[in-house]
């Protein structure tokens, strides 16, 4: 429940109470020495709306459309920011983030 961790997400569940249980995709972190972090366009709390102008609800959403390895993934938040990068640019600087954060796991972009 990130309702409470984010504050931001509060007025989601005090508007439509029954939106609380509904499913959205939570940015959670922003890794520092990304485009995404440079930018300060994404931010943590924020709930992505679109990924590639199609609709997500889920990460399995997310992951369906990155399998299908677009040249470019732009992402809309439900607050109208936009945020557009490279395949590239984000395969590099993720790589890199889970190098300098110890994270390992199969990696979806490869």
């Amino acid at each position: 429940d990130h309702i409470e961790y984010f504050g931001n997400l509060e007025c989601y569940s005090k508007m439509n109470p029954e939106d609380r249980y509904k499913k959205k995709v939570v940015i959670c972190q922003v890794f520092p020495d990304t485009e995404a972090y440079k930018t300060q366009v994404l931010l943590q709390g924020q709930l992505i709306d679109k990924l590639n102008n199609i609709k997500v609800e889920t990460l399995n959403d997310i992951r369906k459309i990155l399998r299908s390895k677009p040249d470019i993934i732009t992402i809309e938040t439900k607050t109208s920011a936009f945020f557009i990068v490279s395949t590239d640019t984000i395969i590099s600087e993720d790589k890199k983030s889970m190098k300098n954060f110890n994270i390992h796991h199969n990696y979806l972009l490869d």
